[in-house]
């Protein structure tokens, strides 16, 4: 079976090809839009006409849009799309390398603006691009230059020599192709939603291969077109930390993203079997002591790779665990992540005050030793089968008994003791004095490799008994390969 898409044939792998419904096609797409049209299909937006030098330091302004966006620059090998200003810095390496990509004004005002980032001498300058409002209404930057075609505008100032700004001496030297990460809207084809959020909407979808001819199954974050600028950055910030050399076999992966038109979409590994704590809450009391074990090595050995990238994940949580279609965990969610070491965030009323270290809650300092925190209430959600934690108390409570009192939660009774052990080191009130991630790992990793055999040898003699937390006897082969944490130094269960 074959899909059409820009004119290319696009094969289904035989195995898939059966399951191809085409629901929702997003806008760009050279097909017919549905049958009764599409609310994936907006009109595009207008482009707003900014003044005549560059926007400083706030890229906006509160003019109303006068302009559309020009066609020719859908097929430019330079337009990166709807991207923020800090994205576009990432990409300029070189003196007089530069770029066009869009951005939004501020929340009410319709229309957005095409900007071009320019490296210069000691940073960065971006310019909007303004259009006569009468006239031949040519294109500029500066008014001293126009042209009646924004890449002839951009022509100009190269065979000319002139600069974009004068007041900040930026000339153009060589355009950056955007990379291959950024997919094109047409080839991304949305089936089912399969989550949603405040800001986002999970699909299950396909997408054509940039590799190749053929269509991959894949999950796509959508950002909600009504989202909030905080929202839309948050989003992008998402996916700037995602397509980090991020290869590990307990972290999602990230194939790509769609920044060209809106809405904006991350694509990412799909993981048909959800999250974590769904599939806890969904099998209460049926999920085994084994599959625990399991899941808490295959999160501490994501999650150690991660320490290992300098990632502070910020928001580690089994609702952050998504299952592979061999139940296999991967680390998601990178929405809060960061590369600093260490960040101060204020906002503390829009974050889960339950999975807070102490320091967070009093100083609001996130480390690498504050998602260790946040792992130990993790492992705590496994075992306790998907329970929010602290049970019975409210944020306000439950911040009171942590950092008062010290508090901590107990375990389950079936809990083995091992685990309990390094959960009580991620739990130190002194960050100082928590072991590393990669540390926790390795405990977590023996204590499963020890554990197993007594365990699958229980489970494949006792009675079948559901309720106990036993699925009754299991073949050999179905006990599912061990993770393979970085290698780290000897823990000994961290005693």
């Amino acid at each position: 079976m074959e899909l059409s898409t820009k004119g290319i044939s696009m094969k289904v792998p035989n195995e898939t090809a059966k399951d191809v419904v085409i629901r929702e096609v997003l806008p760009g797409g050279a097909g017919p839009p549905p049958p009764g049209g599409s609310k994936e299909t907006p009109t595009p937006p207008p482009i707003a006409t900014p003044p005549q030098e560059e926007i400083k330091p706030k890229e906006i302004i509160d003019l109303p849009p006068t302009i559309q966006m020009p066609l020719e620059i859908k097929s430019c090998k330079f337009y990166h799309g709807i991207i923020p200003r800090v994205d576009a810095e990432m990409t300029l390496r070189f003196v007089g390398d530069y770029l066009l990509r869009r951005t939004e004004p501020k929340e009410g005002i319709g229309g957005q603006y095409l900007v071009i980032s320019v490296k210069r001498e000691g940073g960065y300058v971006h310019v909007p691009l303004s259009q006569e409002k009468e006239g031949g209404k040519q294109f500029y930057f500066m008014t001293t230059v126009k042209e009646n075609t924004v890449l002839d505008l951009i022509d100009a100032h190269l065979a000319r020599g002139q600069p974009i700004s004068t007041t900040w001496n930026a000339y153009l030297r060589k355009p950056v192709n955007r990379s291959t990460w950024i997919i094109a809207h047409e080839d991304v084809i949305l089936y089912k939603k399969i989550g949603s959020g405040a800001f986002g909407e999970v699909f299950l979808a396909r997408m054509v291969d940039p590799t190749s001819e053929y269509v991959l199954d894949c999950a796509v974050k959508k950002l909600k077109l009504e989202a909030t600028m905080e929202a839309k950055l948050r989003f992008m910030k998402e996916a700037r930390m995602m397509r980090k050399t991020y290869k590990h076999k307990h972290v999602v992966m990230i194939f790509g993203i769609a920044t060209l038109n809106s809405p904006l979409l991350i694509l990412m590994e799909l993981c048909p079997n959800g999250s974590l704590i769904s599939h806890l809450r969904k099998n209460k009391g049926r999920v085994t002591i084994l599959e625990k074990l399991r899941f808490s090595a295959e999160a501490s050995s994501g999650l150690a790779y991660l320490e290992k990238m300098n990632c502070m994940h910020r928001d580690v949580a089994a609702r952050n665990c998504l299952l592979s279609s061999k139940n296999e965990i991967k680390i998601s969610d990178f929405g809060l992540a960061d590369h600093k070491g260490m960040a101060i965030d204020h906002s503390l009323d829009k974050l889960p005050i339950k999975w807070l270290a102490p320091e967070t809650m009093q100083d609001k300092i996130y480390s690498l030793k504050s998602d260790i925190w946040a792992f130990g209430i993790m492992i705590w959600e496994i075992y306790s089968d998907g329970e929010e934690p602290y049970p019975g108390l409210s944020n306000v409570q439950t911040r009171a008994k942590i950092v008062v009192h010290d508090y901590r939660m107990k375990f389950p009774e079936e809990t083995p003791i091992e685990v309990v052990q390094v959960i009580d080191t991620c739990w130190n009130k002194n960050p100082d004095k928590r072991l590393t991630m990669g540390a926790h790992a390795m405990a977590m990793q023996q204590i499963y490799e020890t554990k197993m055999p007594l365990l699958i040898n229980q489970m494949m003699t006792a009675p079948q008994n559901p309720v106990a937390g036993t699925n009754g006897p299991i073949p050999p082969e179905q006990v599912p390969n061990s993770p393979q944490p970085e290698p780290q130094e000897p823990s000994a269960f961290l005693r």
